[in-house]
């Protein structure tokens, strides 16, 4: 996917979670009508804990309380929000109606080896299976879109 000046503001407050939040961003991909990400919650003493295979990773930012992932996302959304609003404002972008983000987002828990791979192998090939995306206004059965 190539980013636009939208995907580019959601692009810049996705690298700004590991600033705010005890968390390593994993695998990330931006779509036109949504986003997939892998995060990992730092624990307490400051590794990312794999549960299921007992693996750590990292070590965490000290100025930032762990979180949930609803914290995460609502701030995420708040923020990508607010820039777009400053941008109708200050550089004519066309205003939405109601709200730029749905209400709720999907969470998967991974809770294997197996799933991270099947996860991220799904995130990564996402951007070519666009063009079959029932929310994708140019829909096709026999050509890839990339924007």
């Amino acid at each position: 996917m190539t980013l636009n000046k939208y995907g580019n503001i959601v692009e810049k407050w996705l690298n700004k979670i590991p600033h705010k939040f005890h968390v390593v961003m994993d695998k990330c991909q931006i779509m036109p009508n949504h986003i997939h990400m892998i995060i990992n919650i730092i624990s307490d003493d400051g590794l990312i804990q794999n549960l299921y295979s007992g693996q750590t990773q990292g070590s965490a930012p000290t100025s930032t309380p762990p979180t949930t992932i609803g914290t995460i996302i609502q701030w995420f959304k708040t923020m990508v929000t607010n820039e777009y609003i400053q941008n109708v404002h200050n550089k004519n972008w066309k205003p939405f109606e109601g709200r730029l983000f749905q209400r709720n987002y999907y969470e998967h828990i991974i809770r294997s080896d197996n799933d991270l791979c099947k996860t991220r192998e799904y995130i990564m090939n996402n951007p070519a299976l666009w063009y079959r995306d029932r929310n994708n206004p140019e829909k096709t059965n026999n050509n890839i879109l990339l924007q």
